[in-house]
């Protein structure tokens, strides 16, 4: 990440010779070296929001003085909404695809002679735990902030139990990334012995305590990183598989969703926020397949329900598009950008701005290509048009736009109405060719 920083410091004209490294940045540079990385590095808008949530930390480690370079600098609060916004409105470039471990493969792993036996406890954890990677090893994104002993297992996470005569461990996440209060939110997880012919999750840890003891403090797996585990997950996929530490984690929500547990069990399982995201782990295995198959084959002869109808009014409210307020949009001719602002119900205004700028601008309307005005009015019938005419903001919003952006979304929070512009008429007169439009006009 500092790599494609110190590509935008030179891209600015930053003096690298005679200055090391910056450990403020300003936010104006913020904010330009997020249009840096979309429009040059080419990353999609959640990349984008990590790069800059990572430097304020990654300057401080260079510097080798996180404490005092840590509270010098922090990303400025507008910075932070404009990141909100790139990150659900600029698609990502390449999603990253990978498949999930089965059983089998947690045997065959298990099985292997040549791995160490630390990879081999890890991965069979892994899988009965359902733990993210940087829950239980060394992981790449913690070791780049200097926080690869903060989040892994330690013995003080791990607590014996006896269960109706069976010994066993509770185990417990040391933070957690989607709780509340970030540790102790969520349930310990059980482990009992496996059933014959699998690999045994208590053997596992009873392995590493008698290898390097249970001293509380110290971390499960003390030299295993999240590379040794993909290098013996890949070692043994199928031919055209692609398996990394997180395929660990789908597997046993697949695997979950094969037996036919019920979606609330593979949530509190995962320690997922919610019933939707546990559900994007889950990919559809031979099992599920055969039960939809199944289903499908019980409905036949049974009559399709026909939907009510319930009017134009609801049939309008129903096919409208998911829009909120603040949502940027670019027309075709690159020379306007818009923000959609909800006023009264049922009714939007579209702002324009000039993108080289951020500044507010004009532009003839749709309907009236005669008059310059600063705000197209759209009523509920006429946004998918306006749809059609027009696509999503892909470039950092900037300048007087931003600043309306934050504005708006603040006017939301408070359950208020967006102010309207000052002087709000004064924007529109005939186009009689004396003055062009500033975002440089033209219809689509």
């Amino acid at each position: 990440m500092l790599k494609h920083f110190t590509k935008f410091l030179v891209d600015v004209g930053y003096p690298l010779r005679s200055n090391p490294l910056p450990t403020v940045v300003s936010a104006e540079h913020q904010m330009a070296f997020a249009t840096f990385l979309h429009r040059v590095v080419g990353v999609g808008g959640t990349t984008i929001k990590d790069y800059l949530q990572r430097l304020p930390t990654a300057l401080a480690l260079h510097h080798s003085n996180f404490e005092s370079a840590h509270k010098q600098f922090a990303l400025d609060p507008a910075v932070k909404t404009a990141l909100g916004t790139m990150a659900v409105e600029i698609p990502p470039v390449r999603r990253t695809v990978r498949d999930p471990v089965t059983v089998d493969t947690v045997v065959r792993v298990n099985d292997d002679p040549e791995l160490t036996a630390d990879t081999r406890a890890a991965i069979v954890l892994a899988f009965y735990l359902g733990f993210r990677p940087i829950n239980l090893v060394s992981v790449k994104r913690s070791r780049a902030v200097g926080q690869e002993g903060d989040r892994p297992l330690r013995w003080a996470d791990i607590r014996t139990v006896n269960v109706d005569g069976v010994r066993g461990y509770e185990v417990t996440v040391r933070k957690e990334k989607t709780a509340a209060a970030h540790s102790g939110d969520y349930a310990p997880k059980l482990l009992l012995p496996a059933q014959p012919g699998m690999p045994c999750p208590v053997t596992a840890l009873d392995a590493m305590g008698f290898r390097y003891g249970m001293r509380r403090d110290a971390p499960l797996f003390p030299f295993t990183r999240d590379t040794d585990l993909q290098t013996a997950l890949q070692k043994h996929a199928a031919p055209g598989q692609r398996l990394t530490p997180y395929s660990l984690r789908i597997g046993k929500a697949t695997q979950m969703a094969a037996a036919g547990l019920p979606m609330e069990h593979q949530r509190r399982a995962g320690n997922w926020a919610s019933n939707k995201t546990a559900d994007k782990y889950v990919r559809n295995s031979k099992q599920t397949w055969a039960r939809t198959q199944k289903a499908l084959a019980a409905t036949r002869g049974s009559k399709a329900q026909q939907p009510k109808s319930r009017g134009r009014r609801a049939a309008q409210k129903q096919h409208a598009p998911a829009l909120r307020s603040g949502h940027a949009r670019t027309y075709p001719d690159g020379k306007t950008d818009m923000l959609l602002v909800r006023s009264t119900a049922g009714r939007w205004k579209g702002y324009f701005y000039d993108p080289a700028t951020g500044k507010r601008a004009q532009r003839p309307r749709a309907r009236k290509p005669a008059v310059l005005a600063d705000f197209e009015p759209f009523l509920h019938t006429e946004i998918e048009y306006m749809l059609r005419h027009t696509r999503p903001k892909q470039t950092a919003v900037i300048g007087q736009m931003l600043v309306d952006s934050h504005a708006i979304r603040a006017a939301l929070d408070a359950h208020e109405d967006f102010p309207e512009r000052p002087d709000e008429a004064a924007g529109e007169h005939d186009n009689d060719g004396d003055e062009p439009a500033a975002a440089g006009g033209g219809g689509d």
